[in-house]
């Protein structure tokens, strides 16, 4: 990516901006794509994600400089402004054409597919299925755990069960009971799953037809249930499945590898304003502590 030049007003997608561990202590701020069509995740120091306010698709990067400067008293460079605009169109984070081609290629390759992939394996929980039915098992240990399941009740319907929506790494015991109460009946013809969504849709609900691809291996889907139920609804209900980027550990990624340490949001040191005192700017080249309250997402 980042065969063009960054927009020349950007304009920052939605995005996640939470805070990390900085250098020597200092506050910084770690940013990410909270719909995952994008795996990149940037940490900047506080001026740089104090920049970040004014890239509303008006400012010019002059603009920019210009507006920090009335805002905090302080110099941006527009030569690290540049840097950073372009780090942020790299990683998918500006609105444009290279998003744009990147999520022409994603939904592409997506919708051609089949299957859905695992999205948090390997992250959430195990992706090594031996490993994965090992973690499963325990969390049915007590005695947070319910037990394991004693076998089918041949009597004993559920219609449906409620389980919170939660990390299993947090949660999972809360799982365990809910599905040993499954596991002990009857079990159903068909599985109606319905799962949190953590963006907008066009419609109430999305379905989908592709089937689901687990450590333990690919669950299907009754596609005559999703069309008979699709088709009672003025519309395609599938419209917005979004593609996604499989999570990896690894997928972190920082402005200047020149110039950033090997953690887990890596140092963003090339997106930092010059020092350059002015009158009545704040000592080191930071927005004063009235202004920084103001300038978080």
């Amino acid at each position: 990516m980042g065969n063009e030049n960054p927009p020349v007003r950007p304009r920052l997608r939605y995005v996640d901006v939470f805070p990390v561990p900085g250098e020597e202590g200092r506050q910084a701020f770690g940013i990410r794509d909270p719909q995952h069509l994008s795996d990149n995740v940037l940490r900047l120091q506080v001026e740089a994600a104090c920049a970040l306010q004014f890239f509303d698709g008006e400012h010019t990067l002059p603009d920019i400089q210009a507006a920090y400067r009335e805002k905090y008293r302080i110099e941006f460079p527009l030569e690290l402004l540049e840097q950073l605009c372009q780090v942020l169109d790299e990683g998918c984070f500006l609105e444009g054409g290279n998003f744009e081609r990147h999520y022409r290629q994603l939904a592409g390759s997506f919708h051609e597919s089949p299957v859905r992939e695992a999205f948090h394996a390997g992250v959430s929980y195990e992706a090594d299925p031996a490993l994965l039915k090992e973690g499963l098992g325990k969390l049915f240990e007590t005695p947070a755990g319910p037990g394991l399941p004693d076998g089918r009740n041949p009597e004993r319907r559920i219609p449906g069960i409620i389980v919170p929506h939660i990390d299993l790494r947090l949660g999972g015991h809360a799982y365990a009971w809910a599905y040993k109460e499954l596991a002990e009946a009857e079990p159903p013809e068909l599985f109606v799953i319905l799962g949190t969504g953590h963006n907008g849709t066009l419609n109430p609900y999305v379905l989908t037809s592709k089937r689901f691809a687990t450590p333990l291996g690919e669950v299907p889907v009754e596609a005559g249930f999703v069309s008979r139920l699709s088709a009672l609804h003025h519309g395609d209900l599938s419209r917005t499945s979004w593609p996604t980027v499989p999570s990896t550990p690894s997928s972190s990624r920082c402005c200047s590898s020149s110039s950033c340490s090997a953690t887990p949001y890596p140092s963003c040191r090339c997106c930092a304003p010059s020092r350059t005192r002015r009158r009545g700017a704040a000592t080191r080249g930071t927005p004063s502590n009235g202004s920084r309250r103001r300038c978080g997402r």
